[in-house]
């Protein structure tokens, strides 16, 4: 650089060469220097420029980026400054208003409205792509609410198509958020497939009987079939009578028989069957096995006198038939000497 170009020299004499510029620090570039940030990146210019040309630059991890529009967070500290500025300026202005002003739609616009989609800011941070920022609550104002076990439920299992999604993190994989099911066997395998009829659950919907809280837990009204439940049968377990057994792994529910006898061990001896079959409900109910509503008089032996005040035992006592011990209830001979001596 020709030094009269920082110095005034037509008018000077030997003596007072360079004087003109005595005391001037030299750091302070826009001494001579137009600055055409107006000020916002402060007076230390050799902060991004040396004296070798204006485009040259100087150490660029001391530029401090907050003094932009555009302050750096999360992972825009570690990008490379040509990453963003490619062009031959680097004050040359760069969109920046939006994500995808630099991001592409990794979700291929499944979240686009009219075309448009969504600044990617309403879901993510600078800190990643990976987690979200979108909560339960919002995810109650789509037309799947969670609820239940869903809400312990990780993002991945229902939303990451590809790749195995066994472990955690998950591994890379496409996300899909549209058109992936509403229906419990959307996601869930039907166990019961072939078992139930269809009545009981059109088009397979299983929360007619399950809840999303667990499996476990059930609210099918047992009212609405052939077998009502009342009594013990209100406080009896699912599986009590519903067992896992062959071709039926969680129970059968089809074609399971009503009669007493069927479910519950027949103690009589066969006293009390007719045409093959014993009718417990004609002296027991749902409430236990305690005899609530036998009729003695519609027997051979209608009960009167001091007979009324005789307590069953007194008559019907265990024998031992065949080496089986049950009470007899029926007799052949209703002769005094029977029971009186």
């Amino acid at each position: 650089m020709d030094c009269r170009e920082c110095h005034n020299l037509a008018n000077t004499t030997p003596l007072n060469v360079f004087q003109d510029r005595l005391g001037i620090p030299t750091q302070d570039c826009k001494v001579c220097h137009k600055d055409p940030h107006e000020n916002r990146f402060g007076n230390n210019c050799s902060e991004c420029h040396n004296e070798n040309g204006w485009r040259k630059t100087g150490d660029l991890d001391k530029f401090n980026h907050d003094r932009t529009d555009f302050a750096l967070t999360g992972r825009h500290i570690a990008v490379d400054c040509r990453k963003c500025h490619t062009s031959e300026k680097m004050t040359d202005p760069l969109p920046f208003k939006n994500c995808a002003d630099c991001h592409k739609d990794y979700h291929d616009q499944q979240f686009a409205v009219y075309s448009v989609s969504p600044d990617c800011a309403k879901c993510h941070t600078t800190d990643g792509f990976l987690g979200s920022t979108f909560t339960i609550e919002d995810h109650a104002k789509t037309k799947y609410k969670l609820d239940g076990a869903h809400l312990a439920t990780p993002c991945f299992a229902c939303h990451l198509k590809e790749g195995d999604v066994s472990s955690y993190p998950p591994p890379k994989g496409k996300w899909k958020f549209r058109q992936i099911g509403e229906r419990c066997v959307d996601c869930h395998k039907d166990p019961h497939e072939g078992q139930i009829a269809e009545k009981w659950y059109p088009n397979k919907s299983c929360e007619q009987c399950h809840l999303t809280a667990s499996f476990q837990e059930s609210r099918f009204d047992h009212s609405k079939t052939e077998f009502a439940l009342t009594g013990v049968h209100q406080k009896t377990a699912c599986r009590d009578c519903h067992k896992p057994q062959p071709g039926y792994k969680y129970g059968q529910f089809d074609g399971l028989p009503s009669q007493c006898a069927k479910c519950h061990e027949e103690v009589h001896n066969r006293q009390f069957e007719k045409f093959g079959v014993t009718d417990c409900a004609a002296c027991h109910n749902s409430d236990g096995w305690t005899i609530k509503q036998f009729n003695h008089d519609k027997t051979r032996f209608k009960l009167e006198g001091k007979h009324v005040n005789v307590s069953c035992d007194k008559c019907h006592k265990e024998v031992t038939t065949n080496g089986l011990t049950y009470v007899q209830y029926k007799f052949d001979n209703f002769e005094c000497v029977v029971c009186h001596k």
